[in-house]
């Protein structure tokens, strides 16, 4: 015979203590990866500036527009790296101070709540520094589309 009768709820703390650390270790890797972006995008501008700089020109405005989008570009790049602080708990005071006479249950479900709040400040944060670095990543497609039409007009007269 079976008994109908509902299993009783499991605590998932665990699990969602462990979703949560992995999803700001992913934020972690996803600044990272932003950062990188960033600096080579800030490379790619300068190395396309040099190259304006010594090649011969056909149209002054073309590479004079190409040259104000490789510096927006620069400075676009530069706010998406720029240092920005990030919640990492747990803050490790504040849980001794308030939680080490507590049973280990009643920390982690505490950690949860934190763990997922600093998740949210953190991917508002991120959300930022991607939009920054997708602007800096159309400024200088930009710009090097504009050179590129320079060259070919080079080449054509």
């Amino acid at each position: 015979m079976h008994d109908n009768t509902p299993a009783a709820p499991h605590d998932c703390t665990n699990l969602l203590f462990e979703l949560a650390q992995r999803k700001l270790e992913q934020h972690s890797a996803w600044a990272s990866d932003l950062d990188d972006k960033a600096k080579e995008l800030v490379g790619f501008a300068g190395i396309i500036l040099a190259t304006i700089s010594v090649a011969p020109r056909s149209c002054d405005l073309l590479i004079g527009l190409a040259v104000v989008l490789l510096f927006a570009a620069i400075l676009l790049a530069l706010a998406a790296y720029r240092p920005i602080s990030y919640d990492t708990p747990p803050d490790l005071k504040a849980l001794v101070d308030k939680y080490l006479d507590k049973n280990e249950q009643a920390v982690k479900q505490q950690l949860v709540s934190n763990l997922v709040e600093a998740a949210r400040a953190n991917h508002a944060r991120l959300d930022k520094k991607a939009s920054w670095t997708e602007r800096a990543f159309w400024s200088l497609s930009l710009a090097a589309l504009l050179v590129a039409l320079d060259r070919v007009l080079v080449l054509v007269h």
